[in-house]
């Protein structure tokens, strides 16, 4: 990162895939996110670049220790497809007191690459994201209570926007939509902690994707834990 000012400043994370790179075999430098935030006041900044879809619990807290296992739940890879970066443009900051926002209009997902067993996660565009046919995503998260021994959470999220795009800013000619409604949760007293979240999907164009796409996702999760030991004891 970097701080132009302290109002102006530059965030981003790059990482060797894999840990290696090499031609044709699944290594790669991935550039997950690359953003500059303008922070105007305690309601209102403006955030640009490529960041990380703003749905669910992991996507955008994806490292260790944020998550508590080697493998992410399997809602985290194909309802919501983490890790998801996306490029635009958008806003953060806080409605009022224990509630805050963050609005988005970004690139579309690659709909031709949704498919029965991956859902929507191919549909990521890596690379050279397309505006061909954009979207909207954001969150709402309340913060009721939060100390050193208990806090909760609770967010809603969503994501609206066509799935005609493909690598580079090219069309790939399949028209349609892609919405998805998500809700989630955090909770911790002391020692322990639980967490969960759910998604439903609509995508309006599946016959026409084919791969026995389905016109609707559903899942959720939930998980808790126990720490044993805390930082600090």
């Amino acid at each position: 990162g970097y701080d132009f000012a302290d109002w102006i400043k530059l965030s981003s994370e790059i990482e060797i895939e894999h840990a290696y790179v090499t031609d044709g075999a699944g290594g790669e430098i991935s550039i997950e996110q690359l953003f500059v935030d303008f922070e105007l006041g305690r309601h209102f900044n403006i955030r640009a670049g490529r960041m990380l879809a703003p749905l669910g619990i992991t996507n955008e807290n994806h490292e260790p220790p944020l998550t508590w296992g080697v493998e992410r739940p399997l809602f985290d890879k194909y309802i919501i497809p983490s890790t998801w970066s996306v490029d635009g443009i958008g806003a953060w900051g806080e409605i009022c007191d224990k509630l805050t926002y963050k609005a988005y209009i970004v690139g579309g997902l690659d709909g031709s690459k949704f498919d029965a067993m991956n859902g929507i996660r191919k549909g990521r565009i890596k690379e050279r994201g397309s505006l061909q046919d954009i979207a909207v995503t954001g969150r709402l998260d309340y913060t009721p209570f939060e100390s050193i021994d208990q806090m909760l959470r609770i967010g809603v999220s969503g994501y609206c926007g066509g799935t005609n795009n493909a690598n580079k800013g090219k069309e790939n000619g399949v028209g349609g939509n892609l919405k998805i409604y998500s809700a989630d949760f955090a909770y911790r007293n002391r020692r322990f902690e639980a967490r969960g979240a759910m998604a439903y999907e609509t995508i309006s164009n599946a016959k026409a994707i084919g791969n026995n796409t389905a016109d609707a996702i559903f899942g959720w999760y939930l998980e808790a834990g126990y720490h044993i030991v805390r930082p600090g004891d």
